[in-house]
This record gives C-alpha cells, sequence and structure tokens, in this order.
C-alpha cells in the first residue's frame, strides 16, 4: 500500500503550506465575483483560491462547477 508519505518522498505529492488569510481574501474575491452566476459552493471556492495562492496554473477537478471557476481565474482545468 502507497502511503502519503511515501507520495512526498518521490515527489508525486508536495506539501504546500499557504497563508490562510489570503486564501480566505482570494476565496471572497471569487465568490463575490463568480457565486451568482456560477453556483460554486464554499469549498469549491476554497480549493480554487488556495491554488491561486499558490501561483498553480493547472487545475485537476471532478466537480463542474469548481472548473468553471478555476478557468474563470485563469487556470488551466483538467477535468477528471
Amino acid at each position: 500500500m502507497v502511503t502519503m508519505e511515501d507520495d512526498e518522498k518521490t515527489g508525486v505529492l508536495a506539501n504546500s503550506p499557504v497563508g490562510w488569510a489570503e486564501v480566505f481574501d482570494r476565496a471572497e474575491e471569487f465568490s463575490a465575483s463568480h457565486t451568482a452566476n456560477l453556483g460554486t459552493r464554499t469549498m469549491d471556492i476554497l480549493h480554487v483560491a488556495a491554488a491561486s495562492v499558490l501561483n498553480l496554473q493547472d487545475f485537476l477537478t471532478f466537480d463542474k462547477r469548481e472548473a468553471e471557476l478555476a478557468k474563470k481565474v485563469g487556470m488551466t482545468v483538467r477535468l477528471g
């Protein structure tokens, strides 16, 4: 069985701490700008905001609304 620790050691998974105040500020901005049109939920917004704060360009999700938000804020989206 492969563990998260194994994935960290091999580089498959990276531990990337974020500044939560910045994530919440970005989430508030995304919510105000896009939620009325997209119907995004709180956890979707926080997920996209955290990725944005980390300056990630590629975003993988299984959720269509989350994907639309990520696209709106400039990320390349890959639906799983």
